[in-house]
């Protein structure tokens, strides 16, 4: 999530240097993974924190955080304009209603962008409200559900499952740090130093690996998980062991471990691939 809310915020700093506004942006540092779809995330923040800068004074300011919640995300963009009057609140996400934002007459769009924000969001199963105070500013908060691991691993198994177009074999190969060395590293290095690690080696495997559009969903935490359609184990073992080999120069900055399991061969069903793999990624990085 940092990673999109900054491209916004790139495509929108002229803008805000244009108009006299300062434009920051902050977010937690161990943030959960988000299940979305960025062209439309991107969409509905560019359309926020363009609209603060609308409506935002020269000398102002736009804040745009990013919070940890217990099941979501919290991305809030705050600014220090004139605000909306209370009884306007609820109507600017109506499709077609303008409402003024200012104590003059203010700045009009289309009617649309706010509404269909509210829209998008709702649609990944978040919410988007405003705050505001005439005089004040306003703050848009929009949540995203953190998508727990074994729902992204449930709905990739499953979605991988349906392009096996030449066989029924899909296999998959885990690849883990160790927990205790990669919680070391985390607690000893830069945020960006252990980030660009695990670039690195997502960039490394996809080289070595079967085909450079193999799925590859990593978790954050030094884990990964590489999709290999239409691939018995044998192929996929033969895979594992170039990405080992391939992976060998990382095993002094944090210890790794490497391993296939294969659906009908280990596991007879999707279903029992996703419980199979789960349990597999924990033993690799805690056993």
């Amino acid at each position: 999530m940092p990673g999109l809310i900054h491209s916004v915020t790139e495509s929108l700093k002229a803008n805000a240097k244009n108009k006299g506004v300062a434009l920051q942006m902050s977010h937690d540092p161990y943030l959960g993974l988000v299940f979305c779809d960025p062209e439309m995330i991107v969409r509905v923040i560019t359309n926020l924190v363009g609209n603060a800068i609308k409506f935002t004074d020269d000398g102002g300011t736009i804040s745009i955080t990013v919070q940890n919640g217990l099941e979501n995300i919290r991305i809030s963009v705050s600014d220090t304009g004139d605000g909306i009057a209370p009884e306007n609140q609820e109507r600017i996400f109506e499709r077609f209603q303008q409402v003024d934002r200012t104590y003059g007459t203010g700045e009009k769009g289309t009617g649309l962008g706010l509404a269909i924000s509210k829209e998008l969001v709702e649609l990944h199963g978040g919410t988007l409200l405003v705050k505001s105070e005439l005089g004040k500013g306003s703050t848009f908060s929009l949540t995203l559900p953190v998508y727990h691991r074994e729902e992204l691993l449930r709905e990739a198994v499953h979605t991988e499952f349906k392009l096996c177009h030449q066989s029924d074999y899909l296999s998959l190969i885990v690849f883990a740090f160790k927990q205790v060395e990669f919680d070391a590293l985390q607690a000893e290095s830069a945020i960006a130093e252990w980030k660009r690690l695990l670039g690195e080696v997502e960039t490394l495997i996809r080289q070595v690996g079967r085909s450079l559009h193999d799925t590859v969903i990593q978790y954050g935490d030094g884990r990964m998980i590489i999709f290999l359609r239409d691939t018995p184990k044998s192929g996929a073992t033969a895979v594992r062991d170039r990405m080992a080999s391939a992976l060998a120069p990382y095993e002094e900055r944090c210890p790794f471990v490497v391993a296939t399991i294969s659906c009908p061969e280990d596991s007879e069903t999707p279903g029992v691939l996703v419980t199979d793999v789960d349990n597999l990624v924990e033993e690799l990085a805690n056993g």
